[in-house]
């Protein structure tokens, strides 16, 4: 019962009316997913950011989205947003604003509602150590970091 609460959730997030980019919301989703540590939802959002248009390489640079160049101004205010919601810590006033003003109403309320879902997502897979599926292939967990990345993709 549960699963079907969450996979109608995922739907309704992840449908094509939404404010946020199908890209945005794959590469919030692989973030998040990097923070919580969890590899079966690391392997899944990578998977979507490669069959939305990204690659392994702005994959790889997720941890350090703040001084990579190849994200956009509003995907590194989504990422902001995403730490914050995963951290459990607030933005500031300011930085609140500014979101606001770049996603509207709708997005910024979607935005909150995509961050959550994911973070809870993450920690409830990552509770029940569900492993990577087999769709980008992910460091294994005796070795990896907090910030993994991914290799390549399965073919």
């Amino acid at each position: 019962q549960l699963l079907i609460g969450q996979t109608l959730m995922f739907s309704a997030l992840n449908r094509a009316a939404s404010p946020l980019e199908e890209r945005l919301r794959a590469l919030i989703g692989t973030y998040i997913s990097q923070l919580s540590y969890c590899e079966f939802c690391i392997d899944m959002n990578a998977q979507m950011v490669i069959e939305r248009g990204g690659n392994l390489d702005l994959i790889a640079q997720l941890p350090t989205w703040r001084s990579a160049s190849n994200f956009s101004e509003r995907e590194k205010l989504a990422l902001e947003f995403a730490e914050c919601i995963n951290s459990n810590t607030l933005l500031a006033d300011a930085r609140s604003i500014i979101i606001l003003r770049e996603f509207g109403d709708a997005g910024y309320v979607e935005l909150a509602a995509y961050c959550t879902f994911q973070t809870m997502s993450a920690r409830f897979n990552h509770a029940l150590q569900i492993p990577a599926q087999g769709l980008c292939r992910v460091p294994n967990s005796a070795t990896a970091t907090r910030s993994a990345s991914l290799v390549q993709p399965k073919k």
